[in-house]
């Protein structure tokens, strides 16, 4: 009997069967994209000036630091520090910019290369909603965005004002990522370390960019591993990814391995139908459960954001635990004929942080039996 039956077998039987199937690790997962989804419009902001213009630099600390293809180096007295808790949308990285106020953090996320994630009006109206401000119309965008090009990379920079509040920003597209920096809290506080943002933003550099601001050159990226798969699909492997020999567990196709000591696992599995097996608010409350959530109902619990991905749109999940040195687990789902496809991502908070990028790689290079 194969496993789509057994589901529609599980699906007539008493509630105690279907708690045992619930409880099964491979379960119905989704997967969510940084964090705050942009909105519309294309960047029409004008020539680029080089990247001497503005405020002078901030003194750099001397360690860069990276996530997915991105670095860039920490302006004295930042920090990494673990991604705090979100019950739907965290960023890939924290950086605490003050030692003395630990609740001002910049956070570091991305988004694929689609039109709404690379819209400059469309972000920057998206965090004056955050800041109860009124929407800045884009023909006038140059009151509150300045271009900086930084080698090869064009970045908006962004700086909101009111209400007692401020909000600096950075809109970095580049090759198939658009990335995020978002720096927000009291104006005073804010003030102070807008020359270290600026410095900071300064020194971005992408693994096939020269480096900047004096940072030495990144090493260059291990070619990735050969294209594998299991159960009608494959895929191409990030670097320092590895798979499990043998065969997996009930009910998962494969499982992957990655971070230095593969303390991160990214599951493979698939169900029949194109929906959520059990309902959205039970497997919601599973997911929770995995990082140490709340449990949720049908009132509370959040869909799945729809985000393309290469040339597939996925519904994604993200959930970070409430605890330092805790977990966070990304499911990325999506329907193929009569089936749905989950990979999971699941590790130690930072961990995962520092894999997203590779994760979405991952994803974009997953081809289905039938497809080209």
């Amino acid at each position: 009997m194969n496993t789509a039956s057994l589901l529609l077998i599980g699906a007539a039987l008493p509630i105690a069967l279907f708690s045992f199937a619930c409880k099964r690790d491979e379960g119905v997962r989704a997967y969510r994209a940084p964090k705050e989804p942009p909105t519309v419009v294309e960047n029409t902001s004008p020539t680029m000036p080089t990247d001497d213009a503005g405020p002078a630099a901030a003194p750099l600390a001397s360690a860069p630091d990276s996530v997915g293809d991105l670095h860039w180096t920490l302006p004295s007295g930042w920090k990494q520090v673990p991604v705090a808790p979100a019950a739907q949308f965290a960023p890939d990285v924290q950086l605490q910019v003050s030692p003395s106020d630990p609740s001002l953090k910049l956070g570091i996320s991305h988004l694929g290369d689609a039109p709404m994630a690379r819209s400059v009006v469309g972000n920057v109206n998206r965090w004056e909603n955050q800041l109860g401000l009124p929407p800045t119309p884009e023909a006038e965008l140059q009151k509150v965005v300045t271009p900086l090009q930084v080698g090869d990379v064009t970045i908006s920079v962004v700086d909101l004002g009111g209400n007692g509040k401020r909000l600096l920003g950075a809109i970095i597209p580049h090759a198939t990522e658009t990335w995020f920096f978002k720096l927000s809290g009291p104006a005073d506080g804010i003030a102070s370390h807008k020359t270290e943002f600026d410095a900071f933003v300064r020194s971005v550099r992408f693994d096939a960019a020269a480096a900047v601001a004096g940072a030495p050159a990144p090493t260059a990226p291990s070619p990735s591993v050969a294209a594998s798969g299991a159960g009608g699909a494959t895929w191409t492997m990030p670097a320092g990814w590895s798979a499990d020999p043998g065969p997996p567990p009930q009910m998962r196709l494969a499982t992957l391995h990655a971070g230095g000591n593969g303390e991160i696992e990214i599951k493979v599995s698939k169900l029949g139908g194109t929906g959520l097996f059990g309902g959205l608010a039970a497997n919601v409350t599973r997911w929770h459960g995995d990082v140490g959530l709340d449990p949720v109902d049908d009132a509370t619990a959040q869909p799945g954001q729809q985000v393309k991905i290469g040339e597939r749109t996925w519904t994604i999940y993200d959930y970070t635990g409430p605890k330092d040195g805790g977990r966070r687990e990304i499911v990325a789902s999506t329907p193929v004929a009569d089936q749905t496809w989950y990979f999971k991502l699941a590790g130690p908070t930072d961990s995962v942080g520092k894999q997203k990028a590779a994760f979405d790689t991952f994803l974009a290079s997953i081809r289905f039996s039938g497809e080209k």
